[in-house]
């Protein structure tokens, strides 16, 4: 749709009735359904994997992420029924609301969903196709997106309409994202991204970005409220296709129009569509998938994207337990610490030496650093840690340049990872040596260096600049 034509369907909308708006969309549908059978429910363009896809873990055949946006007050309501009927099939879902469209959304909501083990996501700010008709409603807009996205606890967002603009998107504090489509000629912003596999957004800064998660099978309130379809043979058929050539099954309902009592209208269809669909993927697919939450989909989807390059260099996190190194750290927080060479840095007073102070502010001076003894140095190496989730994640770092004096290489890293991860990485360096002025300033550096200045490569210390 033309995007001045869009602008003004969403200023016109409020004032037409909604099964007016139905009837309107269902005609249009209809035409556009004659001349769009090439390319929907399946385009055969959307089926290569990305360049380098190292596929999914454990040789599972595909991924399935359901993912539900809960447009309106209806729907708010049916979550928790959603919620029940999809954990005593054995699956989970991520629920994504709009902050400011029908109410305060109720944390003790938002904290039993992800006790339950489902996710939440932010979906848009009021869903009123205003937030990406200019540059300023955005940059006025993404504050409190990102404001809701910290409340909430969660690092996903979802487009509203699927209305977008991935350039400007990088404002948002997010790591994954569904705003796209493999194919689906009935949405307003039409052009979809014509690939079955989550891919990377990349920013214009270094190293960071987004995992855009398209949605694959067409949306529910398309097929059975616009299209009016009365089976699920489409889904089926389409799940089908992108199973058989291992990419996303990405579905995108909404429970507002889901009619879980019976006796419902034209503008709804029977939750039992729903139960089939899912009971099909039990028979049928049977241990054939990776079923996981959209975070968990975009972190394993990046690792099969950049997978880590092994190396004869892993470098862990150490502990600091030494009182006299956490006495240090709280006196100096802005100083690199190293484990090993901590007491013969200090002297009696619980002060460094006057010659480790030089090094130590020539190394700050560079953000983080490592020092490595003379060894050969493989162009890219991973980082290893526990993130918050106590799971071992590699975060992958490029040599961008190293020094060598006569005993030590300084090394220069630029980490490569989901924003996410990179938070959780610096979290626990901060947790390490406990320093509280450091992670507002590298949580949005992703190019900095790391420092260990001992020689004992299974135990590197670190070095942080406020």
């Amino acid at each position: 749709m033309n995007p001045a034509i869009n602008q003004l369907f969403y200023t016109i909308k409020p004032l037409i009735p909604r099964s007016a708006q139905i009837s309107l969309r269902r005609l249009v549908a209809l035409k556009q359904r004659t001349t769009c059978d090439h390319i929907w429910p399946i385009d055969p363009t959307a089926a290569k994997p990305p360049e380098g896809w190292a596929g999914w873990p454990d040789g599972k055949r595909f991924a399935l992420v359901l993912s539900h946006d809960v447009d309106t007050l209806k729907g708010y309501h049916n979550v928790l029924k959603l919620a029940d009927i999809e954990e005593a099939m054995g699956f989970r879902s991520s629920f994504n609301f709009v902050p400011e469209r029908y109410g305060e959304i109720s944390l003790d909501l938002l904290r039993e969903l992800k006790q339950r083990g489902f996710g939440i996501g932010v979906h848009g700010l009021k869903h009123d196709g205003k937030l990406f008709s200019s540059k300023k409603i955005f940059d006025e807009r993404a504050p409190q997106i990102n404001a809701y996205l910290k409340k909430w606890g969660t690092r996903l967002f979802t487009a509203p309409s699927m209305i977008r603009n991935h350039d400007w998107m990088h404002a948002l504090d997010i790591d994954y994202c569904v705003s796209t489509f493999d194919t689906d000629p009935f949405e307003p912003q039409s052009e979809g991204a014509s690939t079955v596999f989550p891919y990377w957004v990349p920013s214009t800064s270094p190293n960071r970005g987004f995992m855009e998660l398209p949605y694959t099978l067409p949306q529910d309130s398309t097929l059975f409220v616009i299209l009016q379809e009365k089976t699920t043979d489409i889904w089926k058929r389409k799940l089908g296709w992108v199973a058989e050539r291992g990419g996303l099954v990405l579905l995108n309902s909404h429970p507002d129009y889901m009619d879980f009592e019976g006796g419902g209208d034209n503008l709804t269809y029977p939750v039992g569509h729903y139960i089939d669909f899912l009971e099909h993927l039990k028979t049928c697919f049977a241990e054939m998938y990776l079923h996981a939450l959209t975070a968990e989909v975009a972190r394993v989807s990046f690792n099969a994207l950049f997978p880590v390059l092994e190396s004869p260099h892993r470098y862990v996190l150490p502990t600091l337990r030494d009182p006299a190194a956490s006495a240090l750290v709280r006196k100096y927080p802005r100083m690199p610490v190293s484990i090993h060479a901590l007491c013969d840095a200090l002297d009696h007073e619980g002060n460094p030496h006057e010659k480790h102070l030089a090094v130590i502010k020539d190394v700050s001076r560079g953000g983080l650093a490592i020092e490595l003894p003379v060894s050969p140095i493989t162009e890219q190496i991973s980082l290893s840690f526990t993130n918050a989730e106590k799971r071992d994640v590699y975060i992958r770092a490029k040599v961008v340049h190293s020094t060598r004096n006569s005993h030590k290489t300084r090394i220069g890293l630029s980490l490569t990872g989901l924003p996410m991860e990179i938070d959780h990485f610096v979290a626990q360096v901060m947790q390490t040596h406990r320093s509280g002025t450091v992670l507002s300033y590298l949580k949005n550096v992703f190019c900095f260096e790391l420092a260990d200045l001992s020689v004992d490569l299974t135990d590197i210390a670190f070095s942080l600049l406020a």
